[in-house]
């Protein structure tokens, strides 16, 4: 009996070994199927098309009327672009694994928390971010930094869930903002990853900050666009840093590498462990196999 214990357990390491590697390789498989069907989840708006470059004007020490002399001249020039249909600018954009979030309220004391953007005008246009009722910011709006907001659908069920939510105030209780009138709804979207659930956001004009991110929808190559933007900006000011210059097919991505990277982890994993398994089946059959094999002695006499 004390010699059968450590071939038991040498089945029983074996058998949990299979177990273990069989486990992890269901688990990448369930991950690559996710992954699969993450890629074909709708974001919300059209992401073909679209090329984007991010920069800071304060590095280049920019006072606010600059920023907004600078913006003006930015989009007006990429707009001017051969096969740009329109361009705009925001402070964030979705599906880059960052956003500003906030707590919103509305005059009759209902909240919500929300992602929060500054967006220029014809932000929505150029993402074909759609509205669902109002309006988009004017030119007027953005220029006077005017109190108004839009809402996604996902506030506007929370904060009014029978009630037309046009014409509502509201204000984000983080900031010292005064309030708001909703002057749209739009569409609800996906704004850091394409496997979240719905989220409620929150839209405001704004002069454009300091870092900022020049959005423009092309009918040609997006990835083409972004060597004129880059000279766009670069005539205007030839100092100014650009980050992460890229098409927004690009950017959604790499919003799934990092589930890409896990699924291929557990796989390897899973081959490893499912191997390791295999040798150790060998090594408990050869070696249960072995005292029981006899060798004939030459004198006729089994060893």
């Amino acid at each position: 009996d004390r010699r059968a214990r450590p071939a038991r357990l040498r089945r029983s390491l074996v058998v949990a070994q299979i177990a273990l590697s069989l486990t992890l390789l269901i688990t990448a498989a369930l991950f690559f199927q996710s992954l699969s069907r993450t890629l074909s989840v709708d974001p919300g708006f059209d992401p073909k098309g679209l090329a984007i470059v991010s920069f800071d004007l304060d590095l280049q020490g920019y006072t606010p009327n600059r920023r907004a002399t600078f913006a003006a001249q930015l989009v007006e020039r990429a707009s001017a672009l051969p096969d740009v249909m329109s361009a705009a600018t925001a402070n964030i954009l979705p599906l880059g694994g960052e956003m500003y979030f906030g707590t919103i309220v509305s005059e009759d004391g209902a909240s919500s928390r929300a992602t929060q953007a500054s967006v220029s005008q014809r932000y929505f246009e150029t993402l074909r971010l759609p509205l669902v009722r109002g309006r988009e910011f004017s030119s007027v709006d953005i220029a006077a930094n005017a109190p108004v907001a839009i809402v996604n659908e996902t506030m506007a069920r929370r904060l009014w869930p029978d009630t037309d939510p046009l014409g509502k105030r509201v204000r984000m209780t983080e900031s010292e903002e005064s309030w708001r009138e909703v002057v749209g709804v739009a569409s609800d979207a996906k704004y850091l990853f394409l496997t979240e659930s719905p989220m409620a956001a929150y839209y405001v004009p704004q002069p454009l900050p300091s870092a900022s991110t020049l959005i423009v929808r092309t009918a040609g190559s997006p990835r083409t666009a972004l060597a004129s933007l880059t000279n766009v900006a670069r005539d205007l000011d030839p100092d100014l840093p650009l980050f992460r210059p890229q098409t927004m097919e690009e950017r959604i991505r790499r919003t799934a590498a990092q589930q890409r990277g896990v699924v291929s982890l557990l796989g390897v994993l899973g081959t490893l462990t499912l191997l390791l398994a295999s040798v150790g089946i060998y090594g408990v059959v050869a070696h249960s196999v072995l005292p029981r094999t006899r060798i004939p002695s030459t004198n006729g006499r089994s060893r």
